[in-house]
Formats: structure tokens, sequence, C-alpha cells
């Protein structure tokens, strides 16, 4: 028996090519954060707040209003995944402050 797979997102294919593939990216920023700073991005569909830094890691707080989610991570090299968003620390900034990417991805995936 051969099944199909449904998703929730729409593919389009044009003369440029294929678009809106899941894992797709959409758009990306980069935000500098002092410890206790707040950034909103994506029309505050996302909220981040850098709680602490570490030698060479950053705590970060990301509330995402799009899934109504609220989590705290720590990123050290790796990124974290809040659907439909990536975040990664790209720099320190002295003792209290980091450089953090955001991006924005088409689709939905899993963590």
């Amino acid at each position: 028996m051969t099944g199909l797979v449904a998703t929730a997102c729409t593919v389009t294919v044009g003369e440029s090519g294929v678009s809106n593939l899941p894992g797709e990216e959409i758009w990306k920023t980069e935000v500098e954060l002092r410890v206790g700073e707040a950034a909103h991005v994506d029309g505050r569909g996302l909220e981040v707040i850098l709680v602490g830094v570490g030698t060479n890691e950053a705590t970060l707080s990301l509330v995402s209003h799009d899934e109504a989610g609220e989590y705290q991570v720590s990123l050290a090299g790796a990124e974290a995944k809040v659907r439909p968003y990536r975040v990664k620390l790209v720099s320190m900034q002295g003792d209290d402050g980091v450089v953090i990417e955001i991006r924005r991805e088409w689709g939905q995936w899993r963590p």
C-alpha cells in the first residue's frame, strides 16, 4: 500500500527555482545584547533576553510568541532551535555582551 504524506507548507516552483521548502532561510539578522537587555525581532514574534555571560557561552531566554513558549538556553558554539527560529552565538563582546544571529526558516521542522 502506498500513502501520501501531507504537510502544512506550500512549495513553490517557478522560473527562479523551487522555494518555500521546510528549513529554507527566509531572513536572518544579528543582534548585539548586554546582560539584562532584550531584543524583539520578527514583529515581536521572538523576544530574546541575555540572562548571563560565561567564559565562552551565553545564557539566553527565548520567548516565541508564535509557539507560545519560553525557553532558557546556553549557547557555546551550538544553535538553539525555537520554531521557526534558529539562534546562534556569533561573538563575545567583553564580559557582559554578545552578538547573536537569529534566522527564521520556512515551514515546520522538529527539534
